[in-house]
C-alpha cells in the first residue's frame, strides 16, 4: 500500500513570547494561511490523519485545517518538535499504521525530515515558508531512508 504524507509548516506566529516559544500562538495572518493550504488540499486530505508537534502554533494549524477539511483525527507526536529528531519520526511513521498523514510541524525538523525521507540524509535542504508543504509517497511500512518519492512543493 502506498504512504502518500505531507509535511506541513505551521502558519506565522506571533513573536517571542514570555511563556516560551512552545506557547506562541497563530497571528490571524496564520490562521489564513493555514485555512487556504487546508483549501488547495481538502480533496486530498480527506481522511487523512492529522499530526502536529505539541507546540501551540502547530496544534491550532491542525485545527484551522480540520475546520476546513470537515473534520480528521487529530494526534500530537512530541518529535514533531522544532528540534526534534527526524529519525525518530521516521520509526513512528513506520509504526503508526496508517496510509495517509498530515504532518504538521517547524524549522528545522520538516527540511530534515523530507531529506531524511528524499535523499536518505537528514539534511537541511527542503526549507517552507509558513503553511507550505512537502507532499511525498512510499510504501506503507517500508517507507524510510531515502525510500520517499517527492511529489511536489506547495508555498
Amino acid at each position: 500500500m502506498v504512504m502518500r504524507l505531507w509535511i506541513m509548516r505551521h502558519g506565522q506566529a506571533e513573536g517571542a513570547v514570555v511563556a516560551g516559544d512552545a506557547n506562541r500562538r497563530l497571528t490571524p495572518w496564520g490562521r489564513l494561511e493555514a485555512q487556504r493550504r487546508a483549501q488547495d488540499f481538502a480533496e486530498e486530505w480527506q481522511q487523512a490523519i492529522l499530526i502536529s508537534s505539541p507546540y501551540r502554533r502547530a496544534v491550532e494549524t491542525a485545527a484551522e485545517v480540520a475546520e476546513v477539511i470537515g473534520g480528521g483525527i487529530l494526534e500530537t507526536w512530541p518529535e514533531l518538535a522544532p528540534e526534534g529528531d527526524p529519525q525518530l519520526v521516521l520509526k513512528q511513521l513506520q509504526t503508526c499504521g496508517h496510509s495517509k498523514l498530515v504532518l504538521v510541524t517547524h524549522m528545522p525538523l520538516l527540511s530534515r525530515l523530507t531529506g531524511l525521507l528524499k535523499d536518505g540524509q537528514a539534511s537541511s535542504l527542503y526549507p517552507l515558508a509558513t503553511a507550505g508543504v512537502h507532499v511525498l509517497e512510499g510504501i506503507e511500512g517500508g517507507i524510510g531512508a531515502g525510500m520517499a518519492q517527492w511529489r511536489r512543493t506547495c508555498s
